[in-house]
């Protein structure tokens, strides 16, 4: 059943992409008949023919590179030769505004789809992520602004979101210096008639040099009755897990950190994870034992940077009051170490009638103290520190079943030797390790440990670096969604215009940030990409799927019509420029300018599949 069902998506993307290219050709065909301009070839893919029929005077083909179309008209090849005269049913015999109507009409009729589709879409509901921000990374733009949560995002940079992905590409093509959110916060004002008021936040967003696009990192809100995702025949699945089951407990992690911390910490510390979850009204617990799934093929030891460095601070009296500074590393929290993820959280929360930090700043021990508030405050406190990993030191963190905890290493270990060789600082501790790895053979590794009494000892220990194996469960928390409806089809009419319009508005900003080099060319997919994002969509529903086949439609709309030989486009700017001169282009401008927008469609066809390949090999 489930090939079968995977099957029916594939059948459904190959339709879908293949319906977008028919429209396009079929829109040069229409226009071509109109102006009674014989057509020898409508051609659904480029390249040998698999099969064929012809009628009248065209042949209808399918062939066999899956890349595009054409339609082949009369006279089209001898476009500029002026040698031969043309023959009434000939391309060249038309009016430039004939020529213009023919080479554009796959242009329009992609546009057309789009106005037609949008609206019926959006009359029967098309399913989205709330535009909610869920989990927010500490010390990122969305944080420091102080959001939470739980906020619901109604517009960025004054144009209305629907979904989460809007707050990405708003945020990714709009300035890269500010964002104007209007938001409503969560426990928010509201007005006289008790409906929440819509604030405005400015924030500065971070820009991502990998993917070369700015961003507010936040990730979608998740379910609100915690909704469990299960993948089949997976750790989860086995123990009895099903989709759809409402987390209600989760056994360990801190009581007072909410379901979804305590969900993440237990499956970071790899299990096993003990879990309650309702299903149609009864309570019931399971235990999950994960499994061993490899990340990475680089042998590596299994350890990370300590977390305990100062990224941000956000607006605490508290901080302030304990004159905590950015780039300050905690050591202690009231005698905890700060090793990982919510180790601030609780020794923060141990605290008696004081707080107090062991902070190095400069090199140099210092004690922060102030007096300690009520629980809720302590917690808020922790939230309002973002911490970062120590990558200037070598006191690491070790994952469960790694090659480092089966050597003896420990949480809080330092590394101050690999190989014989003193390491300093983390970039040295991922070289030397990586060097040591390719030589094949075990690493000698000195590591400093403190024992109970405070003092100091010094082990060495033989580890073996292999590739990761972490640990898999097949259990996650669904992200909220919604169906997304016009109020009536005027409104509906009106989304869809509304929503076509955007799509090219940001085709032509992509391209545009693109040539400034200020949006990474790595972005770009080619029928790789589209072909799984087209099953990722065909998975989630039929509207989903056609909406996305719609901002496709726009989206090859505006890559025809730019000016580039080759493309409709550069046959539009040169019927351009042969109104404006009174004649067309020579022949040989002509030949040259095909040449090299042949060039420059193989280049970049060649660019995008490269990426598909290796985003497909080497995924983010």
């Amino acid at each position: 059943m489930d090939l079968l069902l995977k099957a029916w998506y594939w059948l459904l993307v190959i339709f879908g992409v293949g319906g977008i290219i028919f429209v396009h050709e079929l829109g040069h065909f229409l226009a071509a008949r109109l102006c009674k301009v014989r057509v020898e070839v409508f051609s659904l893919g480029f390249g040998p023919r698999l099969f064929g029929w012809r009628r009248g005077e065209t042949l209808y083909q399918l062939a066999a590179l899956p890349l595009g179309g054409f339609v082949r008209m009369a006279g089209e090849d001898t476009l500029g030769d002026d040698a031969r005269p043309p023959g009434p049913d000939d391309l060249r015999s038309k009016t430039v505004g004939q020529r213009f109507l023919v080479f554009s009409g796959g242009v329009v009729m992609n546009v057309v789809l789009a106005l037609i589709v949008f609206p019926i879409l959006f009359t029967v509901g098309v399913p989205f992520y709330e535009p909610v921000l869920g989990t927010l990374t500490p010390g990122g733009p969305a944080w420091k602004a102080g959001l939470q949560p739980g906020t619901r995002v109604v517009s960025v940079n004054g144009r209305e979101v629907i979904g989460f992905f809007h707050i990405r590409s708003e945020v990714a093509l709009g300035s890269p210096d500010r964002v104007t959110m209007e938001v409503i916060e969560p426990g928010g004002p509201v007005d006289e008639e008790g409906h929440p008021r819509v604030s405005t936040v400015e924030l500065e967003p971070a820009y991502d040099e990998r993917f070369g696009f700015s961003k507010i990192e936040a990730s979608p809100a998740l379910d609100p009755e915690l909704a469990l995702g299960v993948a089949e025949d997976s750790p989860a699945w086995e123990a009895g897990v099903r989709p759809g089951d409402l987390l209600i407990g989760v056994e360990g992690g801190l009581p007072e950190a909410s379901l979804v911390e305590r969900f993440a910490e237990e499956q970071d510390r790899g299990g096993p994870l003990e879990i309650l979850v309702s299903r149609e009204g009864r309570e019931l617990r399971f235990r999950v034992e994960p499994e061993p799934l490899a990340r990475d093929d680089r042998p590596m030891l299994g350890v990370a940077p300590v977390l305990n460095r100062v990224r941000a601070l956000r607006g605490s009296a508290l901080a302030s009051e304990l004159d905590l500074l950015e780039g300050d590393q905690i050591l202690s929290a009231n005698g905890r170490q700060l090793l990982v993820g919510l180790d601030l959280h609780r020794g923060l929360l141990a605290a008696g009638d004081e707080i107090a930090l062991e902070v190095l700043r400069r090199g140099r021990r210092i004690e922060l103290r102030a007096p300690a508030p009520e629980r809720s405050a302590r917690w808020q406190l922790a939230e309002d520190i973002a911490l970062a990993g120590d990558v200037d030191g070598t006191r690491v963190t070790v994952r469960r079943g790694s090659p480092a905890e089966r050597a003896g290493m420990l949480d809080g270990d330092e590394v101050t030797r690999i190989g014989g060789i003193s390491t300093t600082d983390w970039e040295q501790l991922q070289d030397r390790t990586k060097k040591g790895a390719q030589a094949g053979s075990s690493l000698a590794i000195e590591v400093q440990r403190e024992d109970a009494r405070g003092g100091t000892q010094l082990l060495k220990l033989d580890v073996q670096p292999e590739p990761l194996q972490e640990p898999w469960f097949g259990l996650s928390l669904r992200v909220a969604s919604y169906d997304y409806t016009s109020a009536s089809l005027p409104a509906a009419i009106a989304d869809g215009a509304y929503c076509s319009w955007n799509f090219l508005a940001d085709a032509w900003i992509t391209i545009k940030r693109m040539l400034l080099r200020q949006i990474s060319g790595e972005n770009l997919g080619g029928i790789i990409t589209i072909a799984n994002v087209s099953y990722s969509q065909a998975s989630i529903g039929w509207t989903k799927l056609l909406f996305f086949l719609c901002m496709l439609s726009v989206h090859l709309a505006f890559l025809n019509v730019l000016p580039i030989p080759v493309l409709d486009g550069g046959h539009l700017f040169f019927l351009l420029i042969e109104k404006i001169k009174g004649s067309p282009v020579s022949e040989r401008v002509m030949g040259y300018s095909q040449m090299v927008g042949l060039v420059m469609i193989l280049s970049l066809m060649i660019y995008v599949t490269f990426n598909d390949v290796m985003r497909w090999f080497f995924p983010a």
